[in-house]
């Protein structure tokens, strides 16, 4: 059977067995999928996309599927309903993700800077408020729902980045964040902030 014929399965299962034949054939099947995951995600999080930066990453990518006796590649569950590929994705999103974290710290909401208006600063001080809020009702919220928020509102993910790094369907990401806005709005409501 020529490497290229191989099943995902039987691919995984060489790598972890130490086969480097099938080993280079994962990396050929897969290199240009995390090269433009790196990518995208770095674009979609405004963070210019530095060749140098990119390699650095994919190297580091491909590395941490062999580390540990190749771990993170025993992990993958073909059970679960997702291909090789988007699970491959996911991984790769999360540790560019991770990757920027480090460069950069989130800013908390309250930190977040105020646009003054050109009128004399009342929509400054009403922005200030509403943020204030904000953070309020986001604090109620379970640590789940704020994953959601930060990844779909703050980092403004694409919806089928933000379903693979919660490990949902994109249709279940749509209703989850549904529900966590109308949870938002109640908490707000409750709290006579509405």
């Amino acid at each position: 059977m020529e490497h290229g014929d191989l099943t995902d399965i039987e691919l995984l299962e060489g790598c972890i067995a130490g086969d480097k034949k099938r080993w280079t054939t994962f990396v050929e099947r897969y290199n240009k999928l995390i090269y433009h995951t790196i990518y995208k995600t770095l674009r979609v999080n405004s963070v210019p996309t530095d060749p140098e930066v990119i390699n650095d990453l994919f190297q580091d990518v491909f590395a941490s599927f062999c580390a540990s006796d190749c771990k993170k590649l025993r992990m993958f569950d073909p059970q679960r309903g997702v291909t090789l590929a988007s699970w491959l994705r996911m991984i790769t999103v999360r540790m560019t993700i991770d990757h920027l974290r480090k460069r950069r710290p989130v800013t908390p909401l309250d930190e977040l800077p105020v646009e003054p208006s050109q009128s004399g600063g009342q929509e400054a001080v009403v922005d200030q408020e509403s943020l204030n809020m904000l953070r309020e009702v986001v604090e109620q919220l379970p640590a789940g729902d704020k994953l959601l928020i930060e990844l779909a509102f703050m980092r403004e993910l694409p919806a089928d980045e933000v379903a693979s790094i919660l490990h949902i369907s994109v249709t279940a990401f749509y209703t989850r964040k549904n529900r966590v806005v109308e949870k938002m709005r109640k908490i707000a409501e409750e709290r006579k902030m509405l």
